[in-house]
């Protein structure tokens, strides 16, 4: 028996008409497809919702991510507005790390204003023409189980082409070119632009927030009166507050940006005396740092200890509990 696959429709509210078409797609996926699928519009109706706590766990939990593609859905994800920015900050990492689980569908029949600009290598199912909806339909489901229309012929042997050469005949051998300086790191010509390391950053930002949680969820595991408070002041920045035995102990705030530095930085402030409303002080400030192979990773630029190696959100989690917040707790 085949897998029951789960998914979660992410799509722009662009007005009742298409609102109700994206209903119409989760019922048909269930009962024409039997996928157990679903849309922010079914969840608020059954219970209270956390918007942003719903994204996070749709993308996070789901076997598939439908995303929906409209000329405003585009625009909204490459301003990062509102629920689709933040949906598209939340899957930037995964669409490097889990390519398969997004899959994408065209409502408006232009591709150069229905793909934000992170999507525009991707294939889409084209669902703009409604009398081609069942085709369509039948596509995407076919998608999700992964049951192709066409099947690929057997591999056959691999023929004996049986050549000979003359006995005259010489073979003459292809030389490579290769450079005495082939050693040396030299730069690459193309250079990383500003709107990928701002993907990069709000991508990174939001792993390190994710990573924060997770650890205070393992300290409330395993040390006794340990409690945490989280609040999403906006899709970018947050503020966790760290408890023992009831009295706030320390606190750590991360925010994109902040003192007159661009976009392309992350700040982190921490210990006990947080301002949710000031972003004028800072303990750390993580930027981007490019290879000369273009490769972007994170810096610490105020740690004496790391402001040289290139970081991970994981290490850069790591160090700032051991060198700020471990104290606190006399671990």
């Amino acid at each position: 028996m085949d897998k029951r696959y789960t998914a979660f429709i992410s799509y722009s509210w662009d007005g009742p008409a298409h609102e109700e078409w994206i209903r119409n797609l989760v019922n048909d996926l269930r009962s024409q497809g039997g996928v157990d699928a679903t849309c922010d519009q079914f969840e608020v109706q059954e219970k209270t919702v956390n918007l942003n706590k719903m994204m996070i766990n749709a993308i996070r939990d789901n076997d598939y991510v439908i995303v929906v593609l409209t000329s405003s859905y585009a625009q909204k994800a490459d301003d990062f507005q509102g629920g689709v920015g933040f949906e598209t900050m939340l899957s930037l990492p995964a669409l490097r790390t889990e390519p398969d689980k997004f899959i994408f569908v065209m409502r408006e029949g232009d591709y150069a204003a229905g793909f934000p600009y992170h999507l525009r290598d991707y294939y889409a199912i084209n669902f703009s023409n409604d009398v081609e909806y069942k085709q369509k339909l039948d596509e995407l489901i076919r998608r999700i189980y992964k049951k192709g229309k066409f099947e690929k012929a057997r591999l056959g042997n691999i023929p004996d082409f049986g050549v000979m050469l003359p006995d005259n005949t010489q073979v003459q051998e292809v030389s490579t070119y290769k450079s005495v300086f082939d050693d040396l790191d030299l730069p690459s010509a193309n250079k990383i632009s500003d709107l990928a390391k701002k993907k990069f950053i709000n991508g990174s930002f939001i792993e390190i927030c994710r990573l924060f949680e997770e650890l205070f969820e393992q300290m409330s595991r395993k040390t006794s009166g340990f409690e945490f408070s989280s609040e999403q002041i906006d899709n970018q920045k947050r503020v966790f507050l760290l408890y023992l035995n009831g009295n706030q102990v320390s606190g750590v705030k991360i925010w994109v940006g902040g003192l007159g530095y661009n976009t392309n930085s992350i700040c982190l402030s921490y210990g006990n005396h947080i301002s949710v409303r000031s972003d004028n002080s800072m303990n750390e400030i993580i930027s981007v740092d490019v290879s000369q192979h273009n490769q972007m990773a994170l810096k610490m630029t105020l740690s004496f200890s790391t402001k040289d190696e290139s970081m991970t959100p994981e290490k850069i989690v790591r160090s700032i509990w051991t060198s700020s917040l471990a104290y606190s707790f006399k671990l």
